[in-house]
């Protein structure tokens, strides 16, 4: 017979069965089972946890992407009116959504490499070329750093899965093992059936 678990239903059959055996003193191997239950339920919180930090740090790094594109976006829309303002032209009007980082970063290199030849006296230059160098800069970092910690949290992830399938795999054997000891029938039976839905 196959058992369908999800995480949350494997951590409520670990918390049940501790309950169980810590109630109970008639059970076979009683404290070997605890301290095999106990831990099979402390690495399911900690890869749980792990994951939850790992998830929520790479959230935060998508959204600084997001915003040093967004930068990217306004250094190239300023440059643009900058240009059209002066009369300057050559420079491709083109509409890049921020949203999209590879392209706003292209869009953001063509600009600037169509302002570094311009030897023209002009009072803006000099600032739209550094500010979007180190607007170029900053969102190759945030890409690079959101990079880094997707790796991370995908490596969390799969502890987590070997973390899942230990904690299951741990209470279907204290289950199997001990089935025969442990009540038939009532509530306490359907807490402890893996089986039982």
């Amino acid at each position: 017979m196959t058992v369908n678990a999800n995480f949350f239903r494997v951590e409520l059959w670990l918390k049940q069965g501790l309950e169980h055996l810590q109630n109970s003193s008639g059970l076979p191997d009683r404290e070997h089972w605890l301290s095999v239950l106990k831990e099979a339920q402390d690495i399911l919180l900690r890869s749980r946890t792990d994951t939850d930090r790992a998830y929520a740090t790479w959230r935060q790094h998508y959204y600084e992407v997001n915003r040093a594109s967004k930068a990217l976006w306004t250094c190239c829309r300023q440059v643009g009116e900058a240009c059209q303002q002066w009369g300057i032209e050559g420079l491709p009007d083109v509409a890049v959504p921020y949203l999209e980082p590879d392209r706003m970063h292209q869009r953001a290199a063509e600009v600037l490499q169509f302002l570094e030849p311009l030897d023209r006296p002009l009072p803006w230059l000099d600032k739209a070329r550094s500010d979007l160098k180190e607007a170029l800069s900053r969102a190759a970092a945030a890409v690079q750093h959101e990079a880094d910690t997707l790796a991370e949290y995908r490596q969390k992830v799969r502890a987590r899965k070997v973390g899942f399938e230990h904690a299951r795999d741990t209470y279907l054997a204290f289950y199997e093992e001990n089935k025969g000891a442990l009540p038939h029938q009532g509530k306490a039976m359907t807490r402890l059936n893996p089986y039982f839905y």
